[in-house]
């Protein structure tokens, strides 16, 4: 099992929908994107 693997596990146990979680990416509470919604 991948970094990428455990992380999406990870993902599901907070109440996201891991497949909404683009491949090579891993959710962060780091890094904070913030989108402008223009």
């Amino acid at each position: 099992m991948g970094f990428f693997d455990r992380n999406r596990e990870d993902v599901v146990k907070r109440g996201y929908d891991g497949n909404r979680l683009p491949s090579g990416q891993y959710l962060t509470e780091r890094f904070i994107n913030q989108v402008s919604g223009t």
